[in-house]
């Protein structure tokens, strides 16, 4: 039976219940529980971060493609006159 997933040198990992219990009595389970929402928050911060990157640099790319289509149509109005 798996427990809950944690990350260990960047590769996500599952403990058997068996783990599970190991840690919590040799830590307590506040211990483990924290260490576990903090690799869970922080696993989750940096997928927010990368997204937020992602989102900006094709916002970013669009932005010059309008920039690109405007200076094309002037150029066409232009041209037309």
């Amino acid at each position: 039976m798996y427990g809950q997933e944690h990350i260990q040198n960047g590769e996500v990992k599952r403990l058997n219940i068996e783990e599970i219990l190991k840690l919590i009595s040799t830590y307590t389970f506040p211990t483990v529980l924290s260490v576990y929402l903090i690799i869970k928050i922080d696993y989750f911060i940096n997928q927010l971060v990368k997204n937020q990157k992602d989102f900006s640099q094709n916002i970013t790319l669009e932005i010059k493609e309008i920039k690109t289509a405007i200076n094309d149509l002037k150029i066409e109005i232009l041209k037309n006159r």
